[in-house]
């Protein structure tokens, strides 16, 4: 067996690993540490995100070394469509939540609403974009098929997340979690920088920090449907930029 086979087996199953441990949050799921405000379990799953990150991030470099993880090669960098990314849905999720009666401390703002999204971005565009989508492009060599599949895998894996909402709400979010898949990837095709995938990865989530100071924790009718045809619209984006 030749060494890109190898290693993109090798990939697939650091991948395969990380995402079962990711969403299953074992261990660190279950071990709540309560502390201040914070929900008890916040702290126990950024250290899931990271630790599995940092273990796979460790066996990539190991088992994968022709993999591009955090190197930047060309500079491209799409700031508008950035922009869009992370204002639409923040002005629509706190429009949507309005009055927002919360008082959360600062340490609750931090640790839920900025690095619990540090570490959700690392660890997704690590596993979906730096192993999954290189791996496909090393076997079928078709960006967008490529970029495509993995969009699909990273919605589909969303779904374990949203058991018990309403069936309308699973397939909107399941649907907007592949156009944000199919941004993420055109830009890591094009860019091939892991390392900024994920910081655009981080602005689209931490425009839900509205939630942090609610007491709701889903998505208001008008602004589950703005996001959802935002994200859809990203996604297009994507597919024209890489095709470009």
């Amino acid at each position: 067996m030749d060494t890109e086979r190898k290693e993109i087996i090798y990939a697939l199953c650091i991948a395969g690993c990380m995402a079962f441990f990711y969403i299953s949050g074992i261990p660190f799921k279950y071990i709540n540490i309560p502390f201040l405000d914070l929900h008890a379990d916040t702290i126990g799953l950024c250290l899931q995100a990271l630790v599995v990150w940092f273990i796979g991030l460790c066996l990539t470099h190991v088992l994968c070394p022709h993999y591009q993880l955090y190197s930047h090669t060309h500079h491209a960098y799409y700031g508008l469509s950035i922009v869009f990314l992370f204002l639409i849905p923040f002005l629509s999720i706190y429009w949507g939540l309005r009055p927002l009666e919360g008082h959360p401390s600062g340490m609750k703002i931090f640790f839920e609403g900025i690095f619990y999204y540090v570490c959700v971005g690392l660890i997704e565009e690590f596993f979906c974009r730096g192993l999954i989508l290189q791996s496909i492009q090393k076997i079928i060599n078709n960006d967008v098929f490529a970029i495509g599949m993995t969009a699909l895998i990273y919605g589909l894996l969303h779904i374990p997340g949203m058991m018990g909402q309403a069936t309308i709400v699973v397939i909107m979010r399941t649907l907007w979690s592949i156009g944000l898949g199919i941004y993420f990837g055109s830009i890591y095709v094009k860019t091939q920088s892991l390392g900024y995938v994920s910081f655009i990865h981080m602005m689209a989530d931490w425009a839900a920090i509205p939630f942090v100071f609610s007491e709701l924790s889903y998505y208001p009718g008008q602004s589950a449907a703005i996001v959802f045809l935002t994200y859809l619209a990203l996604g297009c984006y994507g597919l024209v930029i890489v095709s470009s």
